[in-house]
């Protein structure tokens, strides 16, 4: 990634796809508000930003080349009110970002789906008024939100870009874990070695969740 103001953390979202997400909110990357003035200001605050990427050898007329990502809003967070956006751009041949993609927030909280969605979104070929297969193309994630604090989150996780796809491709061949490693201590999670009393210590099961995020079941993980 190109900068770092998205919160990448394991603990914010709800039954993520993956272990871990890039967080957008109302904090820049050293936590801090991006305008505190009041508790009315609002604007655009988190970027997530790819690195340059060389698609200049992409055929002009293939369709293929898809980004796709999965989001969710809120989280155990705070939901993204009904004129908070999440927005993806893309960056075009003559280094100008467009507009491909957003979502809205919503009106009460009760609304906000705590789950997350996959979005596929086609790369346009050069048919397109603006030509996005060039050496230097890039995209980004970017929010509208309340600047005055950790407001309005977005997660996202699990984005790739490739070709030969197509919108249906949302099957993906992988199996994650979803939560960090619970502490195999029984009454601790860190525990000096010397102070250690074998079983004693230890907790006798663990749970741990696990996706699947193929459509096909696997038995042996």
């Amino acid at each position: 990634w190109f900068d770092n103001y998205a919160y990448v953390n394991n603990t914010f979202p709800v039954n993520p796809p993956t272990i871990g997400v890039a967080t957008l909110d109302g904090l820049n990357e050293y936590g801090l508000p991006y305008n505190n003035s009041n508790t009315s200001t609002y604007g655009f605050a988190d970027s997530l930003t790819s690195k340059e990427i060389n698609l200049s050898g992409i055929s002009s007329n293939d369709s293929s080349v898809f980004l796709s990502f999965f989001f969710e809003p809120q989280g155990l967070g705070d939901y993204p009110d009904h004129n908070d956006s999440l927005i993806v751009e893309f960056k075009n041949e003559g280094g100008i970002w467009q507009y491909m993609w957003a979502d809205t927030g919503f009106t009460n909280p009760d609304s906000v789906p705590l789950y997350f969605k996959q979005v596929l979104l086609m790369v346009p070929p050069q048919s397109h008024p603006n030509s996005f297969f060039h050496s230097t193309f890039q995209f980004r994630f970017r929010n509208k939100a309340s600047l005055y604090g950790s407001n309005d989150h977005w997660h996202i996780d699990y984005v790739k870009l490739d070709k030969n796809r197509s919108a249906a491709d949302v099957n993906i061949h992988d199996i994650a874990f979803v939560y960090p490693f619970p502490t195999v201590l029984k009454n601790f999670t860190q525990l000096p070695a010397d102070q250690f009393q074998d079983s004693t210590d230890l907790v006798s099961d663990i749970a741990l969740r696990v996706h699947n995020l193929d459509s096909n079941a696997y038995n042996n993980p």
